[in-house]
């Protein structure tokens, strides 16, 4: 059983100093900007979603609940995850507390999940609509 024994590692043989990181400060520039992007479109499209879904009744159907669901997910995320990891990017220290950073990670996690399971039922629904040319008695009640 040779190849289940592992070498343990010495962690402080590694520099884990920006500069000796392999990335320069463009990379960290343009994933910090990519980000900010990200937080800013994303945040304005998915408030935009949610007005129009509970402005406009024509278009309730079947899969307004979970559009609905994936906007207010997509939009805790924009507002909260994206803006912490452009933060760390742009400015190259990490601010918060290693609590702070574990939450935020699971949120993160937590909302890829549920998006994940939103585009999945949406799908889902999508294929019963065009396998049955839209004539189903259980999209129909």
């Amino acid at each position: 059983m040779q190849f289940l024994k592992f070498k343990s590692v010495n962690l402080s043989e590694f520099n884990f100093d920006k500069q000796s990181s392999g990335y320069g400060s463009q990379y960290d520039m343009c994933v910090g900007i990519s980000f900010l992007i990200l937080t800013i479109v994303g945040s304005i499209g998915n408030c935009l979603t949610l007005l129009v879904i509970g402005k406009t009744k024509r278009l309730y159907n079947h899969c307004t609940p979970f559009i609905f669901s994936l906007a207010i997910g997509n939009l805790l995320c924009c507002m909260t995850s994206l803006p912490v990891v452009a933060h760390n990017a742009l400015g190259g220290k990490h601010v918060f507390t290693l609590f702070t950073c574990k939450v935020l990670s699971m949120e993160l996690h937590a909302l890829f999940g549920v998006s994940f399971a939103t585009l999945a039922a949406i799908s889902f629904i999508r294929a019963i609509v065009v396998w049955t040319n839209g004539t189903s008695k259980w999209l129909n009640k």
